[in-house]
């Protein structure tokens, strides 16, 4: 990439009837420069994976088997809920759950005979030994056995529900990691009372488990940048805890729900939460820590650039007859004279007004597509006197190294 052009220090002089006091300014030449166009906005560092362990069971804490910071495994043990009254659930359903299927295994049993008795009237039946009414009211005894049998097999599967969901709360009161991570948080001291939630009302959060190995950052874009920002970009994660480090980092979320503050005010302000996850990991990061997201949207290597404190916003038609001092014509009050973004070059002592197209802007330069040539002197300033300035006016350039 071509090195910045030498910054220039020069005198302006308000030129008038071809004479008067000058005005003082500052030049840099257009040049061709690297450019990366970014992004940027608050964020908070959080980890990628974050489970919140609540309450579905009542009962009260007995045993807490972990502290804040500890390393967890998939499965360890965490907590323990007092399982005395689920002990007691799931026996009372066991009982039930035997005792149903003795009543079934009973009419099974008769069931059985009901059946051996009929087939032996059917045959004494077949050679007129039993009457046809007593034939008949031994296939009523096995139908009436047969469906009181089907009804103990309904009873046998609700019962091994109602032991189940026993077993299940049972099981509630014992917790184990979900995931590999890091205690982050111990909301409960042995002793207390967990409840399990509502509709309106959350349950207790016992614990939390974050995956530390994996950070993230969710970043607010505001609503005319976020048009740029696409899954994949490059990042850079500054924290403010650590000022002289930047993390490297990329774009895998950009919402499409925007979040509005101040909604209804003057202050109104719509954002796009943007997720980029750290590429690189930091002793001492901690989830909730502040920090600033610059999100890489364009990068181009070698295009000519002027900074950005030389663009100005002026009639090219007017800038043209001042430079050439011809009168310029009445401004109709309802009539706006169209405006387009440019710089003012030197040109012959002279301050010429140039319209740009531009690209992509950079930290501080911003590319030209248009309008302008390399090695160009191109007035930045003091603002007071860019602001104020218009083409034709006279500028003597006294030069001075850098040190």
């Amino acid at each position: 990439m071509r090195a910045a052009a030498l910054l220039l220090g020069s005198v302006l002089l308000l030129s008038g009837c071809g004479g008067g006091k000058k005005m003082t300014i500052r030049v840099e030449k257009s040049a061709k420069r690297e450019l990366v166009a970014e992004v940027s906005g608050p964020a908070r560092v959080r980890p990628s994976t974050m489970v919140k362990i609540s309450a579905d069971a009542m009962g009260r804490v007995m045993e807490i088997a972990v502290h804040e910071g500890d390393r967890v495994e998939k499965g360890q043990f965490l907590l323990q809920l007092d399982p005395v009254q689920y002990h007691a659930l799931v026996r009372r359903a066991e009982a039930e759950h035997r005792q149903a299927l003795a009543t079934r295994g009973q009419y099974q049993a008769q069931l059985r005979q009901a059946r051996d008795e009929l087939r032996r009237m059917k045959a004494l039946a077949a050679k007129e030994l039993v009457s046809q009414e007593a034939l008949e009211r031994q296939e009523t005894e096995v139908d009436v056995i047969q469906a009181q049998e089907m009804a103990a097999r309904r009873s046998v599967e609700r019962a091994e529900a109602v032991l189940q969901g026993a077993q299940d709360q049972l099981a509630r009161t014992t917790f184990d990691s979900p995931i590999n991570g890091t205690v982050s948080k111990v909301n409960v001291e042995e002793g207390e009372m967990a409840v399990t939630g509502t509709m309106n009302n959350p349950g207790t959060v016992l614990l939390e488990i974050a995956a530390m190995d994996r950070m993230e950052a969710e970043v607010e874009i505001d609503e005319t940048e976020v048009v740029d920002i696409v899954i994949g970009q490059p990042a850079k994660v500054e924290l403010d805890a650590f000022p002289d480090t930047s993390l490297l980092a990329t774009v895998v979320e950009v919402s499409s729900s925007a979040e509005v503050k101040n909604k209804g005010t003057q202050q109104e302000v719509t954002n796009f939460p943007v997720v980029v996850v750290l590429e690189e990991l930091l002793g001492g990061v901690r989830p909730g820590m502040t920090a600033t997201v610059r999100i890489e949207t364009a990068r181009k290597e070698s295009v000519l650039s002027v900074p950005i404190s030389s663009l100005v916003v002026r009639d090219p038609e007017r800038e043209a007859r001042k430079e050439k001092d011809e009168e310029e014509p009445e401004i109709k009050p309802d009539r706006r004279p169209p405006e387009k973004e440019g710089v003012y070059v030197v040109v012959e002592h002279k301050s010429s007004f140039r319209p740009l197209h531009t690209g992509i802007s950079g930290e501080h330069y911003v590319e030209v597509l248009k309008g302008l040539e390399e090695d160009q002197e191109v007035i930045i300033g003091p603002f007071e006197t860019l602001r104020d300035l218009r083409a034709g006016t006279k500028v003597k350039i006294e030069h001075s190294e850098e040190p």
